[in-house]
């Protein structure tokens, strides 16, 4: 569940940058070529009926063509991150 919250929120790095203009809002659809995660911590889910809350964040490091290297992280309330990861997108040559 932890690394689905990774990739999506990274996914949504070129849905905001579409929305944004910085990205052509016909620009082809972008796949995740690899994601690597490091598990810091235990990301806890909660217990009974309080649940956990957690921040995912992502940001873009480079670009090099259709190729996107992109980093994100879970954090806890308290700040701490639980964990990393690392991907590479790459943005088909042509819409899906």
């Amino acid at each position: 569940m932890v690394v689905t919250l990774l990739d999506e929120v990274m996914g949504q790095v070129f849905a905001a940058n579409r929305m944004h203009g910085r990205l052509p809002a016909d620009a082809p659809a972008t796949m995740t070529g690899y994601l690597n995660t490091r598990f810091e911590r235990p990301v806890r889910t909660g217990r009974g009926a309080d649940p956990a809350v957690v921040l995912v964040s992502a940001r873009l490091r480079r670009r090099e063509r259709r190729k996107f290297w992109l980093d994100a992280d879970v954090s806890g309330p308290g700040g701490e991150v639980m964990a990393r990861a690392e991907a590479l997108f790459i943005m088909l040559r042509s819409k899906l």
